[in-house]
């Protein structure tokens, strides 16, 4: 199972849903823990607003507004894994 998806997140190019698919990979493996999977959550989410921000740059749309859209999906970010961090507790 594990083989077909990580060809599966070679071809497809959504980026939510090859996040989907990486983290379905790390939480199928045997020595994953909660905290491990969140912190690799969190990064994989990060980093998909890192490439929105890039892509919305390069289609055009002005600097200033892409820097708050990021600012307020990083700030979401941080406090939804507050939230759910604390939550687990």
């Amino acid at each position: 199972m594990t083989t077909n998806l990580f060809k599966y997140l070679l071809i497809v190019e959504n980026p939510e849903l090859q996040a989907l698919l990486l983290l379905v990979l790390i939480l199928s493996s045997d020595s994953v823990n909660l905290k491990k999977a969140s912190a690799v959550s969190f990064l994989v989410q990060a980093g998909l607003i890192d490439i929105g921000g890039i892509i919305s740059v390069m289609s055009g749309t002005s600097l200033p507004l892409v820097i708050l859209m990021m600012l307020a999906q990083g700030v979401y970010l941080i406090i939804d894994a507050y939230r759910a961090e604390k939550s687990g507790q």
